[in-house]
């Protein structure tokens, strides 16, 4: 490791890789924020530098993780996910040897970097049409992140070429991960994690190295469909869907993984296929409406934010508020966020795009009556279903 890549990688990651503006950064599990970690940039990066390249007599690096800190997100299907954040160090840490993965990975042929639901959808679509009456098996891993074996994907990942220094970081990582929530101070809650912390870079490239594996095992006998931890695969008949789902159990369990039974669905496509947010036809595809709702609600959360923003801070500009919402609305619908509507250009219009309209101009009706800003009759408000359109005629 040197000090000019490690500033090149810091460099990185203050951009957003999707708006290409300049992020903020959450303040470390330390107690460290982003700009007194830039004032001693210099010290931090030559520091990090010389212990990661002090050896000890056992082979290992000198160079420490510290604890990490977690909050809890809703997930969408019920219950809650942690969300892990390291210090600013190790945050630049982890993102040196997520680079080095990415890249040992390409040199291999592997894809690391998170496939584009999209593309996923596609390629499935594409699979659906060489069979006459399709059969879909679909299913996904129970606890994805918190089951894999670090141990075994870290070993995995040493096979891809990547430089010393990087496998001796990897396994110094991997031995003892540490973490305790985010509103406790001290060590008194502090306890191990199993499998790999979601929120961290690292984690997400090595999930995905450990999912490549499960396509690489059945590429003999089927060919998945995979985003993450959710899998498909198409079948000519149900006796081949319940032989290849057999292999697939097979090869999950040796990977120490799970299958959700209670996703686990063997159907006919002309029954309809749930999958990554749709629904699946022969000839069409149809959005779900749970995802779409959770999309619904995101603008309505927006809004309520520009609000509660006026609510606390009543002397701040008006028109300032109303033009950072429209400025908001039009990244969701550009893509620009965590929404990705482009998941939904090949989702047939049956009227749900106009009917999110009417919820989404209501937002603006609001929130322009609250500010005591008028609205035009003829104004021309951000459209879904018009930038749905132009998203299908793109394609």
């Amino acid at each position: 490791m040197e000090v000019p890549e490690l500033e090149t990688i810091w460099n990185q990651m203050k951009i957003h890789p999707i708006t290409g503006e300049e992020k903020p950064f959450p303040i470390g599990s330390d107690g460290m924020n982003k700009s007194v970690f830039e004032k001693q940039l210099t010290l931090q990066l030559n520091e990090i530098v010389r212990k990661v390249n002090t050896i000890n007599s056992f082979g290992e690096t000198s160079y420490q993780f510290g604890t990490l800190v977690y909050y809890e997100r809703k997930k969408s299907a019920g219950g809650t996910r942690k969300i892990y954040l390291p210090r600013l160090k190790d945050q630049l840490v982890l993102k040196w040897l997520h680079t080095h993965l990415i890249n040992a990975a390409k040199n291999k042929g592997i894809t690391l970097q998170t496939k584009s639901p999209l593309e996923v959808v596609k390629r499935f679509r594409e699979e659906l049409s060489l069979y006459d009456n399709p059969v879909v098996v679909r299913t996904d891993l129970t606890a994805f992140f918190d089951s894999i074996p670090r141990d075994r994907v870290v070993d995995l990942a040493s096979t891809l070429d990547i430089p010393k220094e990087a496998q001796q970081l990897l396994r110094a990582w991997s031995k003892t991960i540490m973490g305790r929530p985010m509103w406790i101070t001290g060590k008194s809650k502090d306890e191990e994690i199993f499998g790999l912390p979601q929120g961290l870079s690292l984690s997400a490239t090595l999930a995905e190295l450990w999912g490549d594996e499960i396509e690489r095992k059945m590429s003999p006998y089927v060919k998945l469909f995979r985003f993450v931890d959710d899998i498909t695969f198409v079948c000519s008949s149900e006796e081949e869907a319940l032989h290849f789902l057999t292999l697939l159990r097979e090869v999950i369990t040796e990977m120490e993984l799970v299958i959700s039974e209670k996703k686990t669905q063997i159907a006919l496509l002309t029954e309809g296929i749930p999958w990554l947010g749709m629904v699946h036809y022969p000839r069409e595809v149809i959005a779900d409406q749970d995802r779409l709702e959770k999309w619904g609600k995101r603008f309505v959360h927006l809004r309520k934010e520009i609000s509660l923003e006026f609510k606390t801070n009543p002397l701040k500009d008006k028109k300032e508020l109303l033009d950072l919402f429209y400025y908001n609305v039009k990244q969701e619908l550009k893509g620009k966020t965590s929404a990705r509507p482009q998941w939904y250009s090949i989702v047939k219009d049956v009227g749900q795009w106009k009917k999110m309209d009417q919820m989404l101009h209501a937002q603006f009706k609001i929130l322009h009556k609250q500010l005591g800003i008028p609205l035009p009759k003829d104004a021309n408000l951000p459209s879904i279903h018009k930038h749905m359109l132009s998203r299908n005629k793109a394609l």
